[in-house]
Parts: structure tokens; C-alpha cells; sequence
């Protein structure tokens, strides 16, 4: 009896595993993409090809094949069906187009879509590996195909481009892509072909010698089975320049302080290899500071200076002299001579060199003494304009009123006061008087006047000031 009640646990074990795999089969839904596809496929003429559509779901979908809009039928003599992929044999130049297609279950609907296209039987080799070849079918590893890219700045309109008559010029129109494009260029409508004067090899398309006939708009284009790109230039020509070179961009005078860089600059233009150095005109009393080679040009004596490299692009050629650090025995005329096979020329430059501005703490120890004066003469101004402002002004009316007051027992009075107008009823300003005082006609401040005499002018308050004021 035990024996047989166990019985059961190890068949539950076995039929558990199916049970699960049979319920998560039974989820339905619309279909789905099980593996990733090509959106580009390759075909040779008279080869064969192969077309998946990797789609899975529940219940399984079915699927419909089209081939640029229109249903590929039974009666289509070289395409077959096999489950989920489409054969195609013996391909031709017409196989090329869009084959669509569509898995329908009634949950919904997948759309695979893939590209062929059909290359002649001697194309490259590198369209074998654009889609895998290997595999169960032609479409199922991803492409690595890419439509051409013309890789030159973006810019609108055509590029301009300017060259010398008789120069050489080059026209450069790089592409990426894969499979590598192939470039051509055109002119007006037709293709570009070499010449003796024309080279044409790629992207690159040479001028040896650049004539007025050879003014236009040139296209490149880069194209391959995915694809094509192109760009434009236009050529204009420009006067002939000379055979000698010719500068472009002379050195100029240049002052700097001692201690600083000084740069010298220099752009020649020449057809044939020009050759630049730098040179140093040789003072009376001068020391070889450079320590460097001396010549003699036209009756001067120069040293040469190194360190300075030379770039060239296309005719022109462009040199830069970099003197750190200088010292006044560096200033003087610099020379930047260029040749070529033809001739040579030399444009000057002066370098001035100017002692060092003192640091930011010497010029504050210098000023600050100036600062000082400055301040101190401003503060006494100040103060004397202040002190002046505080005392009263003096009255314009020359009518005073003019008051004796005699003290008790009619004494000779001592006080004189004197009240102006404008001042009101408090202003009243009272000046002592200095006994015996002479008045203007000899006769003491009590004395009795003459008649017809006038009365003293009154003291002036202003010049008692040390006195109280009432």
C-alpha cells in the first residue's frame, strides 16, 4: 500500500515541466519579429536568393509575400515559398525591388520589409558580406551597407574655389560608405575625364596647370548600391601670379615689453618650391646674440635664425618666428627672405623692445606718497571752505541805523549800535566804542558837532568780531 501511494510524485515530476510549457504556449497574441532582418539584400545576376520573414506568434500567423506592391502568386516560375522564406532562382536585373511581408494571425499584423538589389556577376567582392550569405537565409544577418556621406563641411550652395592661371590646383570630395562609393566628377552634365593636364583619380580631381577654359561648376558624386551624395564646386580663376614669389602677408613692426613673446608672421605665394628663412640685420657694435650663421645680402650683414618651420598648403606657404622672452638686445630690423627656382625676396620688420612696466606694489609705493599730498591739500580746502561759510555775510544796505545809547547820568556814551534792516528786531549788533575815540571831524566820540557836519561813519561790526554779539 505505501508503496503504491508514492508511486504517482515522481510521474507529477516528469509531466510538471509540460504542463507550464503547454500554458505559457497557449498565450496568444499578435505576431512578432524573432530575429533581427536585413533592410538590404545583394543579388548576383542568374544566382539565387532568399528572403525570411522571422515572425512567431500564437496562433501561428500566416504570412503574404509582395514584390513592389503586387502579390507574388504560385504561378511566378522562379519564386517558391518554403514556411517563412521566399527563394528566388536564377535572379535577373527585374528581381530587384521591394518585397514586403505580412504575418496576420487576427491579434494583429507584422510588415518585414527588404530591399534587393542585383549587381552584375563581375561587382566587387565586398557585396558577398553585405547581408551574410551563410545563414539560413540571405536577409537575416543585419546589413552592414551605408549610403555614401560626402565628408566636407556643410555649406550652402556650391563651394567656391579660386585659383591662379597656370597654378596647380586640387579639388578634394571625400565620401564614406559601405561598400565603398565610387566617386566620378562632372562638369556641365558630362563626366570629367583625365587628360594630360586633368587628373582624376577617386575623390581627387588635379589641375596641373589651371587654364580660363577650366571655369565652372564641377559635381562629385559618390554613389553605391545604397545610395548616392554629391557636392559642388565652383571654379573661378584669378590673374596669373608671378613666377618669383610673391609675398602675401609681409611681417609688420612690432613693439613688446621686455620679458614678453614677440611673434613675427610671414605668407609667400609661390608656383615652384619656395624656400623661407628668417634673418637678423647685423648692428655696428652687435654680438652674435642668436648664434647663428652670418651672411651678407646686398651689402648688410644678417644672422640666420632657425626654430621657425614652414607650412605650405597648395602655393602659399606661411612661416611664423617666435622670439620668448626678449631682451633690448634683440630689438632691431627682421627680415623674412623666401626663394624659389626663379628669384628671391625679402620683406623687413622692426622689433621694438620697451622696458617692463613696474609690478602692481611699486607702482602702489610710488603713488601712494602723491595720494597723500593730494588728500591733504583737498581736506585743507575743504576746512577753509566750511569756515568761511559759517560766518554771516555782510548786509548791501548802506542805510544803517545808526543809535547812541547814553548811559545813566549822560555820561559820554561808549557803545554805538548799529541795526540793519534786513536783519529784523533781534538783529541788533552793539560795538564798544574806545573811550576818547577821534571822530571823522577831529572832535571826541561825545563832543557836540558842527552844524552841516555830517555824523561819523559807524565802526563796522565786522572788525570786532573777537567781540560778543548781542
Amino acid at each position: 500500500m505505501t508503496s503504491a501511494c508514492a508511486s504517482p510524485l515522481p510521474l507529477l515530476a516528469l509531466l510538471l515541466p509540460l504542463l507550464l510549457t503547454s500554458a505559457v504556449s497557449a498565450v496568444k497574441g499578435p505576431p512578432e519579429l524573432r530575429q533581427r532582418v536585413s533592410p538590404h539584400l545583394v543579388a548576383r545576376l542568374g544566382g539565387s536568393v532568399r528572403i525570411s520573414c522571422p515572425v512567431a506568434g500564437t496562433p501561428p500567423p500566416m504570412l503574404e509575400w509582395r514584390k513592389d506592391g503586387a502579390h507574388v502568386r504560385p504561378s511566378w516560375e522562379r519564386f517558391s515559398v518554403d514556411g517563412q522564406t521566399l527563394h528566388v532562382a536564377r535572379v535577373t536585373a527585374d528581381d530587384a525591388g521591394v518585397y514586403v511581408c505580412d504575418a496576420v494571425n487576427g491579434f494583429g499584423t507584422k510588415r518585414v520589409t527588404t530591399e534587393l538589389y542585383v549587381i552584375g556577376p563581375d561587382a566587387s567582392g565586398l557585396y558577398d558580406n553585405l547581408s551574410g550569405g551563410q545563414g539560413p537565409a540571405d536577409n537575416l544577418v543585419t546589413s552592414r551597407g551605408r549610403p555614401p556621406v560626402i565628408l566636407l563641411p556643410k555649406e550652402r550652395g556650391s563651394q567656391r574655389v579660386r585659383g591662379p592661371l597656370g597654378s596647380r590646383l586640387q579639388l578634394s570630395c571625400v565620401s564614406s560608405g559601405y561598400p565603398e562609393p565610387e566617386v566620378k566628377w562632372y562638369k556641365e552634365g558630362r563626366v570629367v575625364l583625365p587628360s594630360t593636364r586633368v587628373q582624376v583619380k577617386g575623390g581627387q580631381l588635379t589641375f596641373t596647370q589651371l587654364l580660363r577654359s577650366d571655369e565652372g561648376v564641377f559635381i562629385c558624386v559618390a554613389a553605391n548600391i545604397f545610395g548616392s551624395a554629391n557636392h559642388s564646386f565652383s571654379l573661378r580663376t584669378t590673374e596669373p601670379i608671378s613666377h618669383d614669389p610673391v609675398f602675401v602677408g609681409a611681417p609688420s613692426n612690432t613693439t613688446v615689453y621686455e620679458g614678453e613673446t614677440a611673434v613675427l608672421q610671414c605668407r609667400v605665394q609661390s608656383i615652384s618650391k619656395a624656400h623661407i628663412k628668417w634673418l637678423r640685420r647685423v648692428r655696428p657694435g652687435d654680438s652674435q646674440t642668436f648664434n647663428q650663421t652670418e651672411v651678407e645680402i646686398q651689402g648688410s650683414r644678417y644672422v640666420v635664425i632657425s626654430g621657425a618651420p614652414t607650412v605650405q598648403d597648395g602655393d602659399s606657404y606661411f612661416t611664423k618666428l617666435t622670439l620668448p622672452d626678449v631682451v633690448p638686445s634683440q630689438e632691431g630690423v627682421f627680415v623674412c627672405m623666401a626663394a624659389n627656382d626663379n628669384d628671391f625676396d625679402k620683406r623687413e620688420a622692426f622689433l621694438h623692445v620697451v622696458p617692463a612696466p613696474p609690478n602692481s606694489m611699486q607702482a602702489l609705493l610710488i603713488a601712494l606718497p602723491a595720494v597723500a599730498v593730494v588728500g591733504f591739500i583737498l581736506g585743507a580746502i575743504c576746512c577753509l571752505h566750511r569756515r568761511r561759510k559759517t560766518l554771516p555775510p555782510p548786509s548791501d544796505d548802506k542805510s544803517k541805523q545808526q543809535v547812541q545809547l547814553a548811559p545813566p547820568g549822560g555820561a559820554r556814551p561808549e557803545h554805538l549800535s548799529q541795526r540793519y534792516p534786513g536783519d529784523g528786531d533781534r538783529a541788533l549788533r552793539t560795538v564798544l566804542m574806545p573811550p576818547g575815540r577821534a571822530c571823522a571831524d577831529g572832535a571826541s566820540a561825545g563832543a557836540p558837532r558842527a552844524h552841516g557836519v555830517p555824523p561819523p561813519a559807524p565802526y563796522d561790526y565786522r572788525q570786532f568780531r573777537h567781540l560778543d554779539v548781542v
